[in-house]
């Protein structure tokens, strides 16, 4: 059950209207409606002050909240304890990424940088400088990532033979590509991350923009087991 479900469920059993919760949250009713119906994401700060309107199922709300915002590393630490949410996991923290997007039927383009994105993060993580996310879109690229999956991008000195078999973001004729290097006869290659496109070949032109170093979230409604 996704977050905006939950919410939706949440409100009902306590007998609250759109409208009565959105005067409680300062908020309009339409913007709600759009959160239960998952059109909307809810914003950090307004999900702390639902939690405190609704503080007996804070616990529901927040391991729903968490799912959506959550790789599964992390999501296997959630643990309940004294029947109480807690999180057996380092210190997590929020901040703002550039995103762009993948779309898992392209050539591996990356589309338009959009909008930044929150994200929530181990505390720990030390990134390194420009760091940014790529927002996978369609279903062509599973079960290696899926739709919605956001991608961690940081830069790489590392030269093609130590990036071998690694997933990297490279400029080629001025465009931005996702593609798996691989060496082949000692030289590198790059392989679509979909069957659809062949791969680019080494003309000595093609530049490492960075590498991608860790599955940021992941919408486990999108996988079917």
């Amino acid at each position: 059950m996704g977050f905006g479900e939950t919410l939706k469920k949440v409100r009902k059993i306590r007998k609250d209207s759109l409208y009565t919760l959105a005067d409680k949250l300062d908020v309009s009713h339409s913007y709600i409606d759009k959160v239960e119906k998952g059109i909307s994401p809810i914003s950090e700060k307004l999900y702390n002050k639902l939690i405190s309107v609704y503080d007996l199922d804070a616990d529901e709300l927040t391991l729903s909240y968490l799912e959506e915002k959550l790789p599964n590393t992390i999501l296997e630490k959630l643990v309940y304890k004294n029947d109480s949410l807690t999180v057996s996991s380092p210190a997590l923290k929020v901040q703002k990424f550039k995103v762009y997007v993948l779309n898992s039927t392209g050539d591996g383009s990356l589309l338009q940088e959009m909008k930044t994105k929150e994200m929530i993060i181990p505390m720990g993580i030390q990134l390194k400088k420009n760091a940014y996310c790529i927002e996978i879109t369609g279903s062509e690229l599973e079960p290696l990532f899926y739709d919605e999956d956001t991608l961690l991008i940081e830069e790489s000195d590392d030269t093609w033979q130590e990036l071998n078999k690694k997933i990297i973001v490279i400029e080629k004729d001025g465009i931005r590509y996702v593609r798996k290097v691989m060496i082949v006869d000692y030289k590198p290659k790059f392989f679509a991350l979909n069957d659809i496109y062949p791969p680019f070949d080494d003309d000595g032109n093609i530049k490492c923009l960075g590498v991608v170093t860790r599955l940021l979230s992941r919408n486990l409604s999108k996988i079917k087991f």
